[in-house]
């Protein structure tokens, strides 16, 4: 009987609907699509919001003290999570069967929090993964081994693929943001009056997670990032544009720049007023609507889960259970048994970071807690006034 493989994902934080938290679900449910046994951990998280974050088996570990890193066969982390457990669990490395094949992901390439620790991950993490080659040149300033790092482009789920719709007029158009500009907002109120029916998705009022039947039925997104990934194997067309400004409607004349960047709008800084982005808009779906059609699926292929996890299950695999992987190479050249004095600082960074995210965290649940107290008095002594 085949054993199946056991994967650990490590993210710093999962209590709300946002980048780093929608790729670590979503690699989570595609290794367990893969037939992986699939753990999770964070240490930061809230209990709510992962009750319908993973498909059925997948399991999430609240406690760092209750994984033990030689049971996995790989370990894909994001932010650094993994020093600390490295360095927790040194002595249960030293000797173990086996080691896991590790793979760390950076999601990008102008936010510190995404970048690489001082010391451990180059010493042992097997692959290095990016999610643009904007976010690889950012990298590569870390060292020689952040130069190999391979490009993965924020893939979506298999779920999202679709044939292109027809070509009927921009009847319907999603605008999916959690941070929407005022010219955004201004613009899809113009596009409303030309008869468009506008869907919203994000925060502060309409947060919730995006499903495939949100692409399919419409016409055209409004977005940026991930959500471009989603839209792009549904051969949707995408008006990218958002907080960062953006280059508009995808075309061949912009799309390798505007992927470059991982569809971010960092492509084109260009601010546009709200006429001109409605204007845009309606005067160029067709023309962007004929490129997205058009699209290759095979060219397409690098935006889906499964092209990246059962490549690298097969990796993981053909290291007969990762007994080859550079953490086993790393910990059987050490002399002695004491963990090394660069990996004890980075860890000790990691705390240090760990603390004051914590601290933050708790200010703002009071802050929250104060305002809907304060709220709440107004309310009764409004209702208590005399007429």
């Amino acid at each position: 009987m085949t054993r199946h493989p056991k994967a650990l994902i490590l993210t710093h934080h999962l209590f709300e609907l946002g980048g780093s938290e929608l790729v670590a679900i979503e690699a989570a449910n595609a290794l367990a699509n893969h037939a992986a046994e699939v753990t999770v951990h964070a240490p930061f998280f809230d209990a709510a919001f992962l009750k319908n974050a993973f498909r059925e088996g997948v399991e999430f570990v609240e406690k760092a003290a209750d994984i033990s890193l030689p049971d996995f066969d790989l370990v894909y982390s994001h932010h650094q999570v993994l020093s600390g457990l490295i360095v927790a669990h040194f002595a249960s490395l030293r000797g173990a069967d086996r080691l896991p094949y590790i793979v760390c992901n950076h999601l990008s390439g102008h936010e510190p929090f995404e970048f690489p620790g001082p010391f451990i991950e180059a010493q042992v993490a097997d692959e290095i993964w990016c999610n643009s080659a904007e976010t690889k040149r950012a990298l590569a300033r870390f060292g020689a081994r952040f130069e190999e790092a391979r490009i993965v482009p924020n893939p979506s789920p298999a779920g999202f693929t679709a044939e292109p719709a027809p070509c009927v007029g921009l009847k319907r158009i999603l605008s999916i943001s959690n941070h929407l500009p005022n010219e955004v907002t201004e613009a899809l109120e113009i596009i409303s009056g030309h008869g468009v029916e506008v869907e919203r998705i994000g925060r502060p009022s309409h947060a919730r997670r995006v499903i495939p039947d949100d692409i399919k039925s419409a016409d055209a997104l409004i977005s940026i990032g991930k959500s471009v990934q989603y839209a792009l194997i549904a051969h949707r067309p995408v008006y990218c544009y958002d907080w960062f400004g953006g280059p508009g409607w995808l075309t061949a004349d912009t799309f390798e720049a505007a992927a470059d960047r991982n569809f971010s709008g960092r492509c084109s800084r260009s601010v546009r007023s709200a006429q001109q982005i409605a204007h845009e808009i309606l005067t160029g779906f067709e023309d962007a609507w004929r490129f997205t059609a058009a699209l290759n699926d095979a060219d397409l292929q690098d935006y889906i889960w499964p092209q990246h996890i059962g490549p690298l299950l097969g990796r993981v695999c053909g290291k007969e259970g990762a007994v080859g992987g550079r953490l086993r190479r790393v910990i059987d050249a050490m002399s002695g048994s004491d963990v090394p004095n660069q990996w004890l600082h980075e860890a000790d960074l990691y705390r240090l970071i760990e603390r004051e995210y914590g601290n933050a965290r708790r200010h703002q649940a009071r802050g929250k807690s104060l305002a809907s107290q304060i709220a709440q008095l107004r309310a009764n002594q409004t209702v208590g006034s005399p007429p």
